[in-house]
């Protein structure tokens, strides 16, 4: 079987940097095909179902590594690692920001960013099928004052142990 890696992270903007890997394209994408929507479709018991004993079987035979709000809490409990990255809202707004920049959108309220972060936290936070959480066993990285190379470091390491 293959090793699962999870990484419960709480949006794709708190990794700083994370342009330097992913072009500004694909970050669209993520962000408007992926992310956004994520939290409506965690609510249909159906779609999650189906999404878990997908996610479960992808784990079963591969080296994984999968990101989302419950993967280490409710997917792949038993992982080998488990992450759970974070920022503060500041940040992540802040990061957000820049990548509106990048994209050439202007006029965007920083406040408002700000508040869809921390409105997007509470309903997966108080959602009633699997809430986001932090699972004891999941080692918390907070991401607000570390560049992407110091956070793919720091989860490199976490993984190498377990690999020893």
């Amino acid at each position: 079987t293959g090793k699962a890696w999870m990484l419960p992270v709480l949006v794709a903007a708190e990794i700083p940097q994370l342009d330097q890997i992913c072009p500004i394209q694909c970050l669209e994408l993520i962000l408007n095909l992926i992310v956004r929507p994520t939290s409506l479709f965690a609510k249909s018991p159906a779609v999650r179902e189906f999404l878990i004993d997908t996610q479960r079987n992808l784990a079963k035979s591969n080296n994984i590594i999968m990101d989302g709000r419950d993967i280490a809490s409710v997917v792949l409990p038993n992982a080998d690692v488990k992450i759970f990255l974070t920022a503060s809202v500041e940040e992540r707004a802040r990061r957000r920001m820049l990548d509106f920049e990048r994209q050439g959108i202007e006029n965007v309220d920083f406040e408002k960013v700000k508040e869809d972060i921390k409105a997007r936290d509470w309903q997966d936070e108080n959602r009633d099928i699997a809430p986001l959480i932090k699972v004891e066993s999941a080692t918390l990285i907070d991401t607000t004052t570390m560049t992407i190379e110091e956070v793919v470091a720091r989860m490199t390491d976490l993984v190498k142990v377990v690999e020893k």
